[in-house]
């Protein structure tokens, strides 16, 4: 029986596309979006805030010594504001609450900074979450099998009571080698609804479809 949803957050519950997040930032010259893109979004020092090895506080300093100073006002606002501003996908807060209603527990497992724990919140439906896995905290990120398996013993759930949705099929592959079922969001709350629905009728056919 399905007892847990488990959601990822970026690309399932908002979107987190940089450029966009600079734009609403401010940033409108091409060059300053550039700028700031190469030298942090897509930097390798990007991916140790997820890691936990690098904070915001430290990731503005290094960014700093990169770009002009014209947009060191800029960095900080898209360091510690840009939740300020989300982009939330469309259908997902009303699924959450639906199934919150019906029973079921919602979870999530993020790589992210640990400031998500601030800003989490602000996300429309964040509310009905029981716990939160967030990757900069517990020094594992997906689509390592360890976090999924610390996230079961955190949130003492069963994996075979459990769906896992994220939009990167390495992550959903992960979480089924650990007992899950999965499913790969592909920015579509109808599908997925559907699709639990199924699991709650006991289809067991949905148990093991194709990931891709």
């Amino acid at each position: 029986m399905l007892r847990n949803l488990i959601f990822d957050m970026g690309g399932v519950l908002i979107d987190w596309i940089p450029n966009q997040i600079m734009e609403t930032a401010g940033l409108t010259d091409p060059e300053d979006i550039r700028l700031i893109r190469e030298n942090m979004y897509d930097t390798s020092d990007w991916s140790l805030m997820d890691w936990g090895y690098v904070d915001e506080t430290s990731m503005e300093e290094l960014v700093k010594t990169r770009v002009p100073e014209r947009l060191h006002a800029s960095v900080h606002k898209l360091l510690f504001h840009w939740a300020e501003h989300i982009f939330p996908v469309q259908g997902m807060a009303e699924l959450i609450r639906e199934y919150k209603d019906k029973g079921l527990n919602i979870y999530l497992i993020s790589n992210a900074s640990c400031l998500l724990f601030e800003y989490f919140p602000h996300i429309p439906g964040s509310e009905c979450f029981s716990d939160l896995v967030v990757s900069a905290d517990v020094k594992m990120i997906k689509p390592m099998h360890e976090i999924f398996e610390h996230a079961i013993k955190k949130f003492n759930i069963l994996p075979s009571e459990s769906l896992f949705i994220d939009d990167l099929i390495s992550n959903v592959a992960a979480a089924r080698v650990c007992g899950m079922h999965g499913f790969v969001f592909k920015h579509d709350a109808e599908a997925l609804h559907e699709h639990i629905e199924g699991l709650l009728a006991g289809r067991e056919d949905l148990a093991g479809a194709p990931i891709a």
